[in-house]
This record gives C-alpha cells, structure tokens and sequence, in this order.
C-alpha cells in the first residue's frame, strides 16, 4: 500500500514520514494497531458508550475478533 508504484495517496508520504488517518479517534486507533499487533487492547475506559464506539470501529476495519469482544463486554 506505501509503495509508489501502486499509486495510493499514502505513498507519498510528505509530513515527516505520517500518515493522516482520518474518521477515527486517536484513542481507538491505538488500541486497534494494539490489539492487531498483540491480540490484546488496553482500554482505559471500562463504560458501554467506549465499547459501542470501539465495536463500530473494529466492524470498520473486519475484526471479527475484536467486534465478538466488544459485544461480550456489552453483554
């Protein structure tokens, strides 16, 4: 995806080598780069909105996983 030749706007890379990821908060990015990267997330938050929030941005990125937990934190 970052290499020029595929011609994506990420490959061209131009603010110190981020990339802009828009649509989401940086608290709910973290955890999902987390949870990708170790199977596990840490939430600082413990409440119904944080993990409703969280199960939307996981269904977004197809983390089946990720979308069962959060529904097993609502249940």
């Amino acid at each position: 995806m970052l290499n020029q030749s595929y011609g994506w706007s990420e490959s061209d890379i131009k603010n110190n080598g981020a990339i802009a990821v828009k649509g989401i908060p940086k608290i709910f990015f973290k955890s999902l780069i987390q949870y990708i990267y170790s199977d596990y997330f840490y939430n600082a938050r413990n409440d119904a909105e944080y993990f409703i929030r969280f199960l939307i941005y996981a269904d977004y990125f197809m983390l089946s996983r990720l979308v069962d937990i959060c529904s097993n934190y609502l249940k």
